[in-house]
């Protein structure tokens, strides 16, 4: 029984310690990083959409047809 609360001890340590998963900690920096940019694109810069009259397609995840064009004007 000693050999296992041991063993539970330096596991939990461990836990403690060690990052759980470093994939977390990627995926976080990722969104932080497209966030970073979305906000500075949206503070910075005036923008307009090139093609107004493009069509919509898919159901369940709508996208534009040619892409999402726009253009950028600085302030």
């Amino acid at each position: 029984m000693k050999q296992i609360s041991y063993l539970l001890h330096i596991y939990f340590h461990l836990e403690l310690v060690l990052p759980t998963c470093p994939r977390k900690e990627y995926s976080r920096l990722a969104v932080l990083v497209v966030l970073t940019f979305v906000h500075n694109v949206v503070k910075r810069f005036k923008w307009e959409l090139v093609l107004l009259e493009e069509k919509v397609i898919g159901d369940m995840m709508p996208s534009p047809e040619q892409g999402l064009a726009i253009r950028l004007y600085s302030h």
